[in-house]
């Protein structure tokens, strides 16, 4: 393993080495801080899904009351039905994060997806735009280890780049791993709040050390950060 930060508000060690007590709770530390960041987006995801379930039930409570019984109170019960599965998905989604299972696996499409509507939530508020290039074929990863490594490189990129900025990642399979590269490139767009640090600000060093505690290569330099996550071989 070899972990090198340079850059991005901090300088690490190089990551070799047993993980130890210190290094685990140093990651358990980690951890909290991107849960108080990202508590308004979990707050924000899962009461959007509920509120839209409301409106829909409110509606349908009129349409009764109106005499409504026919195809269009049907119609707008089955979208009931579909808004309540998005709330579960929302609600089983932050349960990921607070309690994740270490066998279980992701695609890079669909942590990508999970990572950047959680940790995105205010981004356009924030004049921070994000873009994303997948070549891994479906490649398979730890989800526990994409999660934090993800989303503690995306917080860091912007903890220590503030102001408006767009965010590239791209990931491709490289013989038997997954390679990320993370960059974040300043922008002219203007933002119509002031840059903001909640709880504190993730650095390099942050990363590497999720890095340490997942057993995963990673290295930060300046404006960018690569992760090498091993591939988990299909089921039989």
């Amino acid at each position: 393993m070899n972990a090198h930060a340079e850059g991005l508000g901090a300088t690490a060690n190089d990551g070799t080495g047993p993980m130890t007590d210190a290094s685990a709770y140093e990651a358990d530390a980690i951890r909290y801080a991107i849960l108080r960041k990202l508590a308004s987006g979990m707050r924000h995801a899962l009461v959007t899904e509920l509120q839209t379930i409301q409106f829909s039930a409110e509606l349908a409570a009129r349409m009764q009351h109106g005499g409504a019984n026919g195809p269009e109170l049907a119609t707008n019960l089955e979208r009931m039905s579909d808004q309540v599965r998005a709330a579960i998905d929302s609600a089983r989604s932050v349960i990921e994060w607070l309690r994740p299972d270490d066998n279980a696996t992701t695609t890079v499409d669909e942590a990508l997806q999970q990572c950047l509507r959680v940790a995105g939530d205010d981004w356009r508020l924030r004049g921070i735009e994000a873009s994303t290039t997948v070549r891994t074929g479906g490649a398979r990863v730890s989800r526990a280890a994409l999660h934090d490594l993800l989303v503690t490189s995306l917080l860091a990129l912007i903890d220590t780049h503030p102001g408006a900025i767009d965010i590239e990642v791209a990931a491709e399979s490289a013989d038997e791993d997954v390679v990320l590269h993370l960059r974040a490139r300043s922008s002219e767009r203007r933002s119509p709040f002031p840059s903001l640090t909640v709880y504190r600000s993730l650095t390099c060093e942050d990363v590497a050390t999720m890095g340490r505690a997942h057993g995963v290569e990673c290295s930060c330099a300046g404006d960018s950060v690569t992760l090498r996550l091993p591939a988990v071989p299909a089921a039989a």
